[in-house]
C-alpha cells in the first residue's frame, strides 16, 4: 500500500515509512491501525517538506478545473494558453504533477494527489457530520443540478461516473473537517484480493474518510457491477482490513420519471433515481427504507 500510494517515489517512501514508524513507536500496532495512519491526514501533513508548503488555490477557474480533470481522468492535454503558469511550474518542481513528452499532465502518485486535494477543494466543514447516511444526504444535496445537466448531451443522456466523483469530492470537501482526509483513488494502491486483477478498474469510483471517521464510500452509475461493489468493503472484501466504522455504494439511476424502480433493499446500498433531462432534485432510497426520501440540489 504504502509503495503504491508513492508510486514508487524514494523520498515519499522515506518519509512515510519514518512517520509510520514514529507514530507506534510505543505501541505494536494492527494491521487495519497501521492502514488508517497510511491514509490518515498526519501523513499528508508531513509531506509537506517534500511537496512544499507555498502553493495557492488556482485562482483561474479554468485551470482548476483542468487540475481537477488530471485527478479525475489520470492525464490531460496540457491547454495551449494558461494564465497560472508560476502556479503550474511549482508544481512540476515539487513533483506533484509531471508532464509526459506529448504534454498530458498528470498527478504523479496517490499521495502527490491528496497532498493538493486542500487546494483543489478549499472549503471545509466545520465538524463532522454525525452519520455516513447524513453526510451522503448533504453531499447529494451539495451537487449542482446545472453541472449535471451540462454534462448531458440532451434530454436522454446521464451523466458519467467521472462528473459525479468531481461533485462527490467537493462535497466532501465542504461538509468534512480539515482534519479528515479524503482518499478519492483508494482502488489504486490498495492490492486486490488473489481471485482479482491487480490493475485499477477505471470504473471503479471510491473514497475513503479517515480520521475519527473512517467510513467508506463506493459510486456507480445505473447498477453497473453492483454486486462487486457491495462486497469491497464488506468482511472478505478487498477492503475488509481497513475496518470502515460504515460504508455505503450509492448507485445513481436516470428514468423517465423520477420515481423510485423496485431496488433490492441492501442497509449499505443507497439508490439515488434521476429523472432524465431534470436534475433539480432526486428520489433516495437509503438502506432498507421503503420509501424514497427527496432531496433538492443546488441550481
Amino acid at each position: 500500500v504504502i509503495i503504491r500510494e508513492c508510486a514508487g517515489h524514494i523520498g515519499a517512501l522515506r518519509i512515510f515509512i519514518d512517520s509510520v514508524v514514529k507514530f507506534f513507536e510505543k505501541t505494536p500496532p494492527q494491521q487495519q491501525e497501521v492502514l488508517a495512519f497510511c491514509f490518515s491526514e498526519t501523513v499528508v501533513q508531513a509531506m509537506g517538506p517534500l511537496y512544499g508548503r507555498r502553493h495557492v488555490i488556482p485562482s483561474d477557474i479554468e485551470f482548476q478545473t483542468f487540475l481537477i480533470k488530471c485527478l479525475l481522468d489520470d492525464s490531460m492535454p496540457l491547454p495551449m494558453q494558461y494564465d497560472e503558469r508560476s502556479c503550474f511550474i511549482r508544481l512540476m518542481k515539487t513533483g506533484i504533477i509531471a508532464r509526459d513528452a506529448k504534454s498530458f499532465v498528470k498527478f504523479t502518485s496517490p499521495l502527490a494527489t491528496r497532498y493538493y486535494f486542500k487546494y483543489l477543494f478549499p472549503k471545509r466543514g466545520h465538524h463532522n457530520p454525525s452519520s455516513l447516511n447524513e453526510l451522503i444526504r448533504k453531499v447529494i444535496g451539495n451537487m449542482s443540478a446545472r453541472v449535471l445537466m451540462q454534462s448531458t448531451v440532451d434530454k436522454n443522456d446521464f451523466p458519467n461516473e467521472a462528473t459525479f466523483k468531481h461533485q462527490f469530492m467537493e462535497g466532501l470537501a465542504l461538509w468534512t473537517e480539515s482534519t479528515c482526509s479524503i482518499c478519492p483513488e483508494l482502488s489504486k494502491v490498495f492490492p486486490a484480493l488473489p481471485n482479482q486483477p491487480s490493475q485499477h478498474n477505471r470504473g471503479e469510483i471510491d473514497f475513503y474518510l479517515d480520521g475519527s471517521l473512517r467510513w467508506g464510500i463506493e459510486l456507480l452509475v445505473n447498477g453497473d457491477k453492483i454486486g462487486e461493489h457491495m462486497s469491497q468493503f464488506a468482511p472478505k472484501g478487498k477492503y475488509a482490513a481497513l475496518a470502515a466504522e460504515a460504508y455505503a455504494v450509492i448507485d445513481f439511476r436516470g428514468n423517465k420519471t423520477g420515481e423510485s424502480t423496485n431496488v433490492a433493499r441492501i442497509p449499505e446500498r443507497i439508490t439515488v433515481f434521476f429523472k432524465l433531462g431534470d436534475f433539480s432534485s432526486c428520489r433516495c432510497i437509503f438502506g432498507l427504507a421503503e420509501d424514497a426520501e427527496p432531496i433538492t440540489l443546488n441550481h
